[in-house]
């Protein structure tokens, strides 16, 4: 009688398909082959990509290096866009300036960059100032564009410091100025060093390849299920809407998550059930879910800034880091997380919070010190209980 109720008992039926299972991780699971037939010519410069160690992979020359040079030169953008806001809202905080300060000549530079139309506010010629950055104020004043080479920097530094940077953005130079940009003393007799605030918007320019996307190599360790459908778009084929709404609402990020977690979950359990060895160990090691996964949740909160919801932003980013090391860069912390955070919580009102973010990028991508810096300036005036004061007394 057993015999025959097994007999009789259905099979269970098979597993629904997935659109992960056509994707690079479905075909990694199938064909394990092919993780090693990618990365085997160049095994140091992917493994670089994985750990989210983008100024190492870039340094090379094949694809896992062009996608590097990609995602480091978007970084140095998010980098140059949040200094140029620290520096405008720190300058409108700090009052009174301190007197012959270079400080405001920095802000209408980075001003300049940003396109802002307020440049020109900051960009004041303080007769107190040091002549150098008087006769650049003036300069600049004359010139306030950064789309071309400066046709005389009259062997000024902070003049020629800028037409460095221009020539390396135009491809007529092959290196560009980086570190302090200006030093000066201020009341106390302590000396304050101005990072160079156009280091990182030279970066977005020259580290950008512009690389076009096919196949696995174009795909392993992205966001993307095909070429052509990443991010958010991956996410709604995947069966779960990524729509965040008309409000800044953090439980509806959060709802996206866990709903987002239900069916990765679900496909990555289903993987350990019927997966090959070497696959199951391909999923493991590389922890290629998790890491997927950290990736859909970045770029929706991405979207989620551009719609103006920056308190989603901060769920989406939180709930993709890895709490085991959430202050660390690693295979599922790409520097992006941390940029994105960092943007998220100074658009949320939350400057101390974004200069944490910045602080984790800073040790490890020295384009990062700028906007470190400012906000940590911008954090200690905010904090200050009183009115008419100077930062520096």
């Amino acid at each position: 009688m057993l015999l025959l109720l097994l007999a009789c008992t259905p099979a269970a039926p098979p597993q629904a398909p997935s659109p992960l299972d056509s994707a690079w991780l479905g075909q990694l699971v199938a064909q394990p082959q092919l993780f090693t037939q990618t990365v085997d010519a160049e095994r140091e410069a992917w493994v670089a990509l994985h750990a989210n160690s983008w100024r190492g992979a870039h340094r090379d020359s094949g694809k896992p290096a062009a996608r590097a040079s990609d995602l480091h030169a978007d970084l140095a953008s998010r980098l140059a866009g949040l200094e140029a806001m620290g520096w405008e809202r720190t300058l409108s905080e700090w009052s009174p300036l301190p007197p012959g300060s270079a400080l405001p000549f920095f802000a209408g530079l980075a001003a300049l960059e940003s396109g802002g139309d307020h440049a020109k506010w900051w960009l004041l010629v303080d007769e107190a100032a040091d002549p150098v950055v008087v006769q650049a104020t003036q300069k600049m004043l004359e010139y306030p564009t950064l789309g071309t080479r400066l046709p005389d920097t009259m062997g000024n530094p902070l003049l020629e410091r800028i037409d460095q940077h221009l020539a390396a953005r135009l491809g007529e130079s092959e290196s560009w100025p980086s570190g302090v940009a200006w030093t000066e003393a201020m009341s106390s007799g302590e000396m304050r060093s101005v990072p160079d605030p156009q280091l990182p918007w030279t970066l977005s320019v020259v580290l950008d390849k512009k690389l076009e996307s096919t196949g696995m190599e174009a795909l392993l360790f992205s966001d993307c299920l095909s070429v052509s459908v990443c991010g958010p778009d991956a996410i709604a084929a995947l069966g779960v809407d990524p729509a965040l709404g008309m409000e800044d609402d953090p439980t509806t990020a959060r709802n996206v998550a866990q709903a987002l977690d239900l069916v990765l979950d679900t496909w990555a359990r289903n993987q350990r059930n019927s997966a090959s060895p070497e696959a199951q160990g391909l999923l493991e090691e590389l922890q290629l879910v998790p890491k997927f996964r950290a990736q859909l949740l970045l770029s929706l909160a991405d979207e989620a800034l551009k719609q103006g919801h920056p308190k989603q932003a901060v769920v989406l980013v939180q709930s993709a880091l890895d709490l085991n090391s959430p202050r660390t860069l690693g295979p599922i912390n790409s520097p992006t997380h941390f940029a994105v955070l960092a943007q998220a919580h100074l658009e949320s009102g939350h400057t101390r919070e974004a200069l944490d973010a910045l602080e984790v990028l800073a040790r490890s991508y020295p384009e990062a010190v700028g906007a470190d810096e400012i906000l940590g300036d911008l954090a200690v005036l905010e904090g200050l209980d009183r009115q008419g004061d100077s930062k520096e007394n």
